[in-house]
């Protein structure tokens, strides 16, 4: 019989408590949670000290085996740095006490060595971060080190994602905000998804691409450990190195129009400031990337809104009009990508401003960000002389 203050029920207050601390990382891999656990957690959290020193002085003989759930818990590898880190502080405090009571440092000294341990990872992960950032230096690329601790204990190099690739051969909506929402972090990206079909297992599934669960073919994504040493590679800062004919043989396998014979000089296009011209690559035809992913219901037929909104900027004539194109956007993406959160659906009633851009509000949503066009380029969107507004826009002043 566990003893946990005297072998009174627990007020539910302390269940609940003990169990919102216990889950605060959303983790998958828990050890079985005791009365006990529940009620050392609670006291912890509550700063409860008499309460935990009773708790603790009564449970002699369970705390060993306690002591080890809370490391085994840590040391799952479905944890980040960060769960971790929480599991082995709630292992070290009650180790501490044990030894406090009853003269036993054992289970102290081991947990405070897998904590220096941790930490030393840690830091050569924070210095392999800082390596790989210089990859994100090529716009459309970026390090996916969400998991980079499951990786880091599977022997895994970090992903490596190139989405300007993905970009030639298919529109935003293909993927956004079906598979993946449009933000940063939040798709909490699995093998485990990918074996049902989802996220990237939508497409690499060994029949539109390379099956990305088969053996054998993880450093095709898993390419940190050597792709962002050559800086003048696909894998690493510049599009000048693109293997063209490898772009070729994926869009011919995919269904998607690619004329190399339109490049100049076999290179993809790039605007003044170095970036993939993803409207002039359209534009005059090289590639008509797919609006969603081949399917059993085959190619979805892009749903287009016509209208044109003439943004009128302050300063007159000193800065030319913005000519908001739906037709280009809806081409790309859905109505929803952009309504109502982004953008009220109603003319005049959003206050667009460069600082909110700036900030990732409006346009900067998507521009300036991994996929879209920078927001360096003032004439790429003032374009529009002041005297040239066609009579069928919408005007926004």
């Amino acid at each position: 019989m566990i003893s946990v203050l005297k072998n009174k029920k627990l007020p539910l207050t302390i269940i609940l408590g003990a169990l919102i601390s216990i889950m605060l990382f959303n983790s998958n891999v828990f050890a079985v949670t005791s009365q006990f656990r529940m009620q050392f957690v609670y006291n912890r959290r509550a700063n409860q000290l008499l309460a935990q020193e009773i708790l603790v002085k009564n449970n002699k003989d369970i705390i060993p085996a306690e002591i080890q759930d809370f490391v085994k818990d840590a040391l799952s590898y479905e944890k980040t740095f960060e769960e971790r880190m929480y599991f082995l502080d709630m292992a070290h405090a009650l180790a501490k006490m044990y030894s406090v009571h009853f003269d036993d440092e054992t289970a102290l000294n081991e947990i405070i060595a897998i904590q220096d341990m941790e930490l030393v990872k840690e830091e050569e992960r924070k210095k392999e971060r800082a390596r790989l950032l210089k990859y994100e230096s090529l716009r459309g690329s970026f390090v996916m080190s969400e998991h980079v601790t499951q990786m880091d204990e599977l022997a895994l190099p970090t992903v490596l994602y190139p989405h300007w690739k993905h970009q030639i051969f298919f529109k935003c909506k293909a993927c956004h905000d079906g598979s993946f929402k449009m933000k940063r972090g939040a798709n909490d990206i699995t093998h485990a998804k990918f074996d049902e079909g989802a996220q990237c297992g939508a497409c690499h599934n060994g029949t539109i691409a390379f099956d990305a669960s088969v053996e054998g073919e993880c450093l095709k994504c898993h390419m940190s450990s050597t792709g962002v040493d050559d800086m003048n590679t696909i894998k690493g800062i510049s599009y000048t190195d693109i293997d063209i004919e490898a772009i070729k043989a994926s869009a011919k396998r995919l269904g998607v129009e690619f004329k190399d014979g339109k490049l100049d000089d076999g290179k993809l296009p790039l605007d003044k400031l170095g970036n993939i011209d993803w409207l002039k690559l359209e534009d005059e035809g090289i590639t008509t990337p797919l609006a969603s992913i081949p399917g059993k219901e085959g190619i979805v037929e892009d749903k287009k809104h016509t209208s044109l909104i003439v943004f009128t900027p302050e300063g007159g004539k000193a800065l030319k009009n913005v000519p908001f194109s739906h037709n280009q956007h809806t081409s790309r993406l859905e109505c929803a990508s952009c309504h109502p959160n982004i953008f009220q659906d109603k003319l005049n009633s959003n206050d667009v401003t460069m600082a909110g851009l700036a900030t990732g509000q409006f346009c900067g949503a998507c521009h300036g960000k991994v996929g879209s066009l920078p927001l360096l380029d003032c004439q790429k969107c003032h374009n529009m002389p002041t005297d040239e507004i066609p009579s069928n826009a919408l005007i926004r002043e």
